[in-house]
């Protein structure tokens, strides 16, 4: 069973109501990272998503000759959420920036919550698209700035 109330306090979580709260804290599992220490590596299978509790963690894309750097997430965040969309393997590395403590749920459980508990279940998909729009969209604007500046450079 996990503590995860802690949720309540994020707007991205604002539809969850005490009951589902108390669903997922029955089918989440709690876990602890220390800095440093790998979560999951790229090209594992992907099997859960992760939510960040507290503590930070990096996201990494690694080649054959350097790791980079791709984002920093914090409290209230998650990742792995590609995991229960399309199962495929994970797409970058993470490492627990300092220690960490996350709330794990597993694509077992929540294909039980999406059986068991449907408008539960609807709610978690919905804080995962708003969570991944957003992210579409920070990214679009990185990348647009990235293209502006090359546009620059080729002028000069």
């Amino acid at each position: 069973m996990a503590d995860v109330y802690f949720l309540l306090e994020y707007p991205i979580y604002r539809d969850f109501e005490p009951e589902d709260i108390d669903i997922l804290s029955k089918i989440c599992e709690e876990l602890k990272f220390k800095k440093n220490e790998i979560i999951f590596k790229e090209g594992t299978p992907g099997d859960a998503l992760f939510i960040i509790k507290k503590g930070i963690i990096k996201v990494y894309k690694e080649t054959k000759t350097r790791k980079k750097l791709i984002t920093i997430l914090s409290a209230g965040e998650f990742f792995g959420e590609m995991a229960l969309i399309d199962g495929s393997p994970r797409s970058a590395t993470v490492v627990a920036g300092e220690n960490v403590e996350v709330v794990k749920l597993s694509t077992e459980n929540f294909n039980k919550l999406k059986s068991d508990y449907t408008k539960t279940a609807l709610k978690v998909y919905g804080a995962l698209l708003k969570f991944m729009s957003y992210r579409i969209r920070r990214t679009t604007k990185k990348a647009a700035s990235l293209l502006k500046g090359r546009k620059k450079r080729r002028k000069k």
